[in-house]
């Protein structure tokens, strides 16, 4: 596997490996930091690294076909993105996204399944000095999921720019079955995401093992929570709170890296001129708050699910296990079964996944979800023909060929879960039901953004609806459409599931709103400092 190292970027200090945690950070300097190596941030340093959208293509919206051929050998990055995104819709709430989705995926939009992308993406000789910060591999959230069932995403609509997922899989040598399949399988896009920054060149941008702990700004005092009051050392009224020759460098960055191939672990310390938010949401489960939730016994994850039926599974010699050839993560079943009694909650892709999980591997499955709110509901059953079986059994069907024992409760609620395995439910009708002999609880009803290593002066600013949760469908992070700033914190944008972007297919359109806008500062910044030099 390839190493990823640490670059020079701006007034760098390399720290020494023998630091100890506790002692002092070197200060390292650079224009932007993001933070979150997911999807997102690779596609920003992409562009962020010189590689800029051309419009390419006979868009079959005529007004916005004549919008982009004004200036054939202009950059969209260099178009006025008001005038672009004028009456154009979408699936995202955000503008830009939804200008980028349409000429990324024109056949999503238009019904025509031959029509290809109308964007190129050529080197220019702009760039922007950055560092995208992760705690793990390239791909975030990506890199945490098991197995190799299929993404619920089409190939064209996961891939990032720069990298054609068809050509990707010819360089590793996957089979002609996989690359005919319309769907590549979870393990092929962990690997996919893994490579991306070595095939486009953006490597020395990223920042392996980096755990951000802390986002600030220097001009905004820290106050104590429990008093209100701001630090003794900032809370003199008139004060800047910048430290002396960091006005350039205003956002501070703070967190634990660890050094590779050792247990060791050091400071690091970063001052930038902007910051992007990129962590994504998978981090941050969301809770029901009854009685019990907590115990050794549940969770609140797939991934505890999938570790816990793992675990309890004891080799049987009807299991039987599939295993993809090409780029095959196993389900760590290898034969084995696991016969316990499992309950479920939840009504979404996820908790489907997780019963699916279950009953093939020879678990009872109690399933507790809202037939309202589920998306299942929506998806084609010639698509998507296993989450189809799952809905079909939530609805009283008994789909072919899935074995196991199931038990739905429809538009039923969980009341407590006791510590001698029993779980009192309600069914549709309210009536109270204990459920004797649980082996495991998976409560899994989707997750929500965290922000909790932003400045809490500042995190609590940042949503729609201020000072109330961050969600990433209800109450997102409040932006500039067209340029993914953050409304009340200028310098600081935001990108992905944190506005409320929950596909990759709409990623590359708010990474390039960030980017444009960055690129049009700098340009401002050299043609002011062009100017001082004229004047003199």
């Amino acid at each position: 596997m390839r190493t990823f190292h640490c670059s020079s970027v701006t007034d760098v200090t390399v720290a020494s490996q023998q630091e100890s945690p506790t002692s002092t950070p070197l200060l390292e300097k650079t224009d932007v930091v993001a933070v979150g190596n997911g999807p997102s941030a690779l596609t920003l340093s992409f562009l962020l690294n010189g590689n800029w959208p051309y419009y390419d293509g006979q868009h079959p919206d005529e007004v916005l076909h004549a919008r982009l051929s004004h200036e054939k050998e202009q950059s969209i990055i260099e178009m006025d993105f008001a005038e672009l995104c004028a009456d154009i819709s979408g699936q995202s709430r955000n503008a830009v996204a939804n200008l980028f989705d349409q000429l990324l995926h024109p056949s999503s939009g238009f019904g025509d399944v031959n029509l290809q992308s109308c964007v190129s993406w050529k080197p220019v000789a702009a760039k922007i000095p950055h560092l995208i910060l992760g705690p793990d591999q390239p791909g975030g959230a990506w890199q945490k999921m098991h197995g190799n069932k299929k993404a619920l995403s089409f190939n064209n609509w996961l891939e990032l720019p720069g990298l054609p997922v068809a050509e990707w899989a010819r360089r590793k040598g996957c089979s002609r079955r996989l690359l005919d399949s319309s769907r590549l399988p979870l393990c092929a896009w962990k690997a996919y995401y893994r490579d991306y920054p070595i095939h486009v060149g953006i490597e020395d941008n990223l920042r392996l093992g980096y755990h951000v702990t802390s986002v600030r700004h220097l001009k905004i005092p820290h106050s104590n929570e429990e008093t209100g009051e701001y630090d003794e050392l900032t809370k003199e009224e008139g004060s800047s709170f910048v430290e002396e020759g960091d006005e350039e460098y205003p956002w501070e960055i703070r967190g634990i890296r660890s050094i590779p191939e050792s247990d060791v672990t050091e400071e690091f310390l970063i001052h930038a001129k902007k910051v992007v938010l990129a962590t994504g949401t998978a981090e941050n489960p969301k809770q029901l708050n009854i009685p019990g939730e907590f115990k050794s016994w549940t969770g609140h994850t797939y991934d505890d699910l999938h570790n816990y039926v793992v675990e309890h599974s004891i080799v049987d010699d009807e299991g039987k296990t599939e295993v993809d050839s090409d780029l095959a993560e196993t389900d760590g079943l290898d034969g084995k079964r696991c016969w316990n009694r499992v309950l479920v909650v939840g009504s979404g892709l996820t908790a489907a996944d997780a019963v699916m999980k279950a009953l093939n591997a020879g678990c009872h499955v109690y399933h507790l979800f809202n037939t309202k709110h589920s998306v299942l509901a929506q998806l084609s059953d010639r698509l998507y023909p296993e989450y189809s079986a799952v809905w079909k059994m939530m609805i009283g069907e008994r789909p072919s060929g899935v074995c196991g024992y199931y038990t739905p409760f429809a538009n039923g609620r969980i009341n407590r879960i006791m510590h001698d395995h029993r779980v009192s439910v309600e069914n549709a009708k309210g009536v109270a039901i204990t459920l004797e002999a649980i082996d495991y609880v998976s409560i899994l009803i989707g997750s929500a953004p965290t922000l909790g290593y932003v400045q809490a002066e500042i995190s609590r600013t940042l949503p729609v609806k201020a000072g109330q949760p961050l969600d990433a469908k209800r109450n997102p992070v409040a932006i500039d459409q067209l340029t993914h700033e953050c409304f009340y914190q200028p310098g600081m944008f935001a990108l992905g599931p944190l506005c409320g972007d929950n596909y990759v297919r709409f990623i590359p359109g708010g990474a390039v709103a960030v980017a444009k806008c960055l690129f049009d500062q700098q340009r401002n910044v050299m043609t002011t400092a062009e100017r001082d030099v004229l004047s003199r």
